[in-house]
């Protein structure tokens, strides 16, 4: 009896730590608050919604005004495209449409804090991804879930399989 008790115990207290790491607001704001440059295990959780996200403050669909110093971004027009500019620093991009955020880039030192994760642990976290391709070098596989406007690159050297970058499209 003793056994299947602490057993108990044990699990609760497991599975309370990873609510409170993974679910838990550091930031104090509402429950739908969550900070990617404060805590970028964020990115791998199902049970977050892409609208809940937020990197320096920045949500997709905000206005490229809301995008603080503190991101160091510079500013780079796309020759192409006359209405897009892109935002682009070490850890993060910003892809903007008519002066509104539609897709984020996280990378970088930003990246490397995100749990090691291969392609098909994420497709385990959140269900079948809709596509998987891999990059003409071989190194990387491009993981997509349409349905959660998300796109995860992860790099393979050797043995180890870990997320690069990970793409926060606007629905």
């Amino acid at each position: 009896m003793r056994i299947s008790i602490a057993g108990g115990i044990v699990t609760l207290a497991i599975v309370c730590g990873l609510l409170f790491a993974v679910g838990g607001n550091e930031s104090g704001g509402g429950a739908g608050d969550m900070e990617v440059t404060t805590r970028p295990a964020v990115l791998i959780s199902p049970a977050v919604k892409i609208g809940e996200l937020s990197v320096y403050g920045v949500k997709l669909g905000d206005s490229v005004d809301r995008i603080p110093n503190n991101a160091a971004v510079s500013a780079q027009d796309v020759p192409e495209r006359p209405q897009d500019v892109v935002y682009a620093g070490r850890d993060v991009r910003f892809y903007a449409f008519q002066k509104r955020i539609y897709r984020i880039r996280i990378q970088g030192d930003l990246a490397k804090q995100i749990p090691t994760y291969d392609s098909d642990r994420l497709q385990v976290a959140f269900g079948k991804a809709d596509e998987v391709s891999e990059a003409s070098s071989g190194k990387d596989t491009y993981v997509s879930f349409f349905s959660r406007h998300l796109r995860y690159t992860v790099h393979r050297r050797r043995t180890l399989s870990f997320v690069t970058e990970v793409d926060l499209y606007a629905p």
